[in-house]
């Protein structure tokens, strides 16, 4: 079932000084190592940061009511940017407004103390990404993941949506991670009070490391990508092959992992995002690409622009799923709730778990999804 290939591992950090492993590994995990390899790299980059103290809690100060109105505002324009038949200059403009802001609160904050920015750079990096410059999303969702370490704990930072996009999206390793909460740990040292993330990028961006990253980046697919086909009217593939996939468009992530596993079940995944359509058609469209689908997946997870499409698939008798992340309230409307274990809400914490939801709903029968 799996292409193995040998391990890709030849770095003295591993255990095999300058020698290549001898070990196989699968193809296209998430960095070709053997289960030996990614363990130990783990384990040794994460004692070396148990060696050193944990990284202190910068808590940044809130935000004056004056920007808190500004980021509401630019919030506003950011959620319709990100909306199927969006133009990209759009998608740009509301990527400058960020950028705006991000750079006015940078300058703002107070001589002994910062600002959190973690959403700021976040939402850049999602602008980025859907104007399908990866390199530039990676970096903003690094400069938010950095933003919520130096505001927060380290478990907590991993929770956060820019670590899962980070993981989901880029595939970076726990190795990876631990070498970025390092160079946290570095710059607060030498710095103090860390108010620019860049700093901490910099520093990051020196390693060897940062530059795989980026190989890596540069080669992997894009999972969602706007006007990927010219219209609604025609569809690929065969009706009883699409799922139509629905959620929030501003959590890259879970729609990705939900993406990704329909194409590995061997299914199209049906995006509204993917297909222009004029904006005084969008809801139009998006129940008409529905309609063609015999499945449907939607993360309720976060906001609730997907509750109309979600209430017709009882109209059309579309094959439903729900999922939601663990650690968040789902966002279902009352006649979905009225329905009882009919639509049912399957609750995840990882990929694996996610995978698993959706290979049971598509086919239930013996398949064990790959991590």
């Amino acid at each position: 079932m799996f292409e193995m290939i040998k391990c890709n591992c030849i770095s003295s950090t591993h255990g095999h000084l300058t020698k290549e492993c001898s070990n196989e590994a699968v193809k296209d995990n998430v960095n070709n190592y053997c289960e030996y390899c990614e363990a130990r790299a783990a384990k040794e980059a994460t004692d070396s940061i148990l060696q050193t103290p944990s990284t202190p809690k910068q808590i940044p100060k809130q935000l004056p009511p004056e920007l808190l109105d500004e980021y509401t505002e630019v919030e506003k324009f950011f959620v319709s940017a990100v909306q199927p038949s969006a133009d990209p200059s759009i998608i740009d403009d509301s990527f400058n407004r960020w950028k705006k802001l991000y750079e006015k609160i940078l300058k703002s904050q107070p001589n002994d103390s910062r600002y959190h920015k973690g959403g700021e750079v976040h939402n850049m990096g999602v602008c980025k990404y859907y104007t399908l410059e990866v390199v530039d999303s990676l970096k903003y969702f690094l400069l938010g993941y950095i933003e919520d370490l130096l505001s927060e704990s380290i478990s907590s930072a991993n929770q956060a949506p820019g670590a899962s996009n980070l993981k989901n999206i880029f595939h970076l390793t726990d190795v990876e991670f631990t070498k970025i909460q390092k160079c946290v740990e570095d710059v607060i040292k030498d710095k103090g009070i860390v108010k620019d993330p860049q700093d901490v990028l910099k520093s990051f961006s020196e390693l060897k490391m940062y530059e795989e990253i980026i190989k890596k980046v540069k080669k992997l697919p894009l999972l969602i990508r706007p006007d990927r086909y010219p219209s609604v009217s025609h569809l690929p593939d065969e009706w009883e092959q699409r799922v139509f996939i629905g959620g929030d468009y501003e959590s890259i992530s879970s729609l990705s992992l939900i993406i990704k596993a329909v194409v590995d079940f061997g299914l199209r995944p049906i995006i509204a995002m993917e297909f222009h359509s004029s904006p005084d058609k969008i809801h139009h469209d998006a129940l008409l690409l529905l309609h063609n689908c015999k499945y449907a997946i939607f993360d309720v997870s976060g906001k609730g622009g997907h509750m109309m499409e979600a209430e017709r698939t009882l109209d059309y008798g579309t094959l439903t799923l729900f999922v939601c992340k663990n650690n968040e309230a789902p966002r279902v409307s009352a006649m979905l709730k009225s329905l009882g274990d009919k639509y049912e809400i399957r609750y995840f914490d990882d990929r694996k778990e996610l995978k698993k939801h959706i290979y049971d709903f598509l086919r239930p029968v013996d398949i064990e999804p790959a991590d």
